[in-house]
């Protein structure tokens, strides 16, 4: 249980921090918002790509 919360939440620990990153990328919150959905949307493409029986991830 605490394995599954750990990987679940570890998109989620960026949250509380993107105010400070947007201000020290010189970005808007929506943009570094925005970048970090992307990241987390390309991963798990790329996870589901790897190994698609293994994860019961659809092919894509």
């Amino acid at each position: 249980m605490a394995g599954i919360f750990a990987v679940g939440s570890e998109e989620l620990v960026v949250s509380p921090l993107l105010a400070p990153m947007a201000e020290s990328f010189d970005a808007s919150v929506g943009v570094m918002a925005l970048s970090v959905s992307v990241y987390g949307i390309v991963r798990r493409l790329g996870h589901c790509s790897s190994l698609p029986s293994a994860t019961g991830c659809r092919a894509v």
